[in-house]
């Protein structure tokens, strides 16, 4: 066996092992959702239901920020008749073929090639956000670079119209690709090419607009509202990373370890990775949506760090490289594998901390938000079908207690969003009138203005309501269960 063919092996064995891991770890995951994930299985819900594809049934909001992920959910889940497990599974392939073509895209490293999906498949960071678009903007915006490095045009229309259609900003990735195809002199791609690519942006903006009455999701103007009011965070909070620092590792002390040998790793990984092109591409993406993000204060999400995760991955497996080459002089003159010993020993450590942290976080959190879920399922049992409660963080509140949701942070309803921007906090119950109001206690900042409804005599705290950390208030004609309210 040459030394090539015994490259492909490994890289081969390499993803034999990420398909295993993703397979696990995917079923680990499995009765895990994110909060947010809940706000597209209830637009799936009542798609299915007959009910449009909207949150709130009658009213058509456009709350989905990612069309092209709803679309392929909504087919899944009416495929397999099961919205909340196909969400999951959907997002365990998009990790696996993310992974995969990573190892095609530095397939010319082959330590890089076998290393990287690994790293990526044993990451809890990527799994917390199942049920999102994540690991599928990360698949297609690795498979653009992919198509432009082997001069597939016709294809990489393709995938960057679904690109665009998946995540907004990977727009800076389609401009970075045509920057490179310029600087490196490459030809005009013919323009029967562009036909394809303009027929999927044509069909979907259309759509949108005779549907909702906008060409774009209201969740872009959402977030730069929360930027503006400086509620989350004053600028540019999306640059305080402490808390998704810590939500990547878990806090964990045993971690630590790991963590300080994969920055010191991927710090070597990001000098030798400086020369790559693909590199570089991914580089200059993740720096353009950094600056996105910053220039408009949009709060820190932490899912919005997906694809500086895949940077910081990508630089640990480039990491290794470096280090490997570095060592294999060394184990020359000893006549000792002192390179190959090193570089298992640290692909072990890694992955094998990371894995660990999968397994402890699923088995304590593995429900997901459970106090979020029992609160809707109250909610379902304590009010009336026809009842409308207003609050923030609303996916699995509005999932579990099916109920109209007025959204205070204005993710699914008009006027709310801007209101917050403009810190007229409170100014949206000139537009609704919810039956109930569930808020945090303490109230957090766009929540302080309950007590003047209290003191006001509008609305009065629940006192079947039992929940620390959590406060509900009933408008004083609200109906409970058939009956007047308090």
């Amino acid at each position: 066996m040459n030394q090539e063919s015994g490259i492909d092996r490994g890289v081969k064995i390499s993803l034999g092992l990420t398909f295993i891991v993703c397979l696990v770890a995917t079923y680990w995951f499995r009765n895990y959702t994110q909060d947010d994930a809940l706000i597209y299985y209830r637009y799936i819900r009542n798609a299915l239901e007959g009910e449009g594809l909207v949150y709130n049934p009658g009213e058509r909001f456009n709350g989905l920020t990612s069309p092209l992920y709803s679309y392929l959910s909504l087919l899944v889940s009416w495929a397999t008749n099961d919205i909340t497990q196909s969400q999951i599974w959907l997002g365990g392939v998009g990790l696996f073929l993310t992974c995969l073509v990573m190892a095609g895209l530095f397939r010319p490293l082959p330590l890089v090639a076998a290393t990287l999906p690994l790293m990526l498949a044993t990451s809890r960071y990527f799994y917390s956000y199942f049920g999102l678009e994540t690991s599928w903007f990360l698949f297609l915006a690795a498979l653009a670079i992919l198509l432009y490095q082997k001069n597939k045009y016709g294809l990489l229309g393709v995938a960057c119209a679904c690109l665009l259609l998946v995540r907004g900003e990977s727009l800076f990735l389609v401009l970075i690709l045509a920057g490179r195809h310029f600087l490196e002199h490459r030809p005009f791609p013919r323009p029967r090419l562009f036909i394809i690519p303009a027929v999927i942006l044509a069909g979907h903006y259309t759509f949108t607009y005779w549907y909702y009455g906008k060409f774009l999701p209201s969740t872009l103007a959402a977030k730069i509202y929360q930027g503006k009011s400086g509620l989350w965070g004053a600028w540019p909070c999306f640059l305080q990373i402490a808390d998704p620092v810590k939500k990547l590792f878990d806090g964990s002390p045993v971690l630590i370890v790991g963590i300080v040998v994969t920055g010191l790793v991927g710090t070597a990984g990001f000098i030798s990775g400086i020369k790559n092109r693909n590199f570089l591409t991914l580089l200059a993406f993740t720096v353009a949506c950094t600056l996105f993000y910053v220039f408009l204060n949009i709060p820190n999400y932490p899912w919005y760090f997906s694809v500086h995760c895949l940077l910081f991955y990508t630089g640990a497996a480039f990491g290794l490289d470096f280090l490997y080459k570095l060592v294999t002089p060394i184990s020359a003159r000893f006549r000792f594998p002192i390179h190959r010993l090193g570089y298992g020993l640290l692909v072990v450590v890694l992955t094998g901390m990371q894995l660990y942290l999968i397994y402890g976080y699923v088995g304590r959190h593995g429900g997901g938000w459970r106090h979020y879920v029992v609160i809707g399922q109250w909610l379902e049992q304590h009010t009336p079908p026809d009842a409308q409660v207003a609050c923030s963080e609303i996916g699995h509140i509005g999932w579990y207690s099916k109920r109209k949701i007025i959204d205070i942070v204005g993710l699914v309803n008009h006027h709310n969003a801007r209101l917050i921007g403009e810190r007229k906090l409170g100014h949206w119950l000139k537009y609704y009138q919810p039956d109930y109001i569930l808020i945090h206690n303490p109230p957090w900042l766009y929540e302080q203005w309950t007590p003047q409804l209290v003191a006001a005599g509008l609305y009065a705290p629940d006192a079947r309501f039992d929940f620390p950390g959590f406060s509900l208030f009933a408008r004083r004609t609200a109906k409970v269960l058939g009956r007047t309210g308090p």
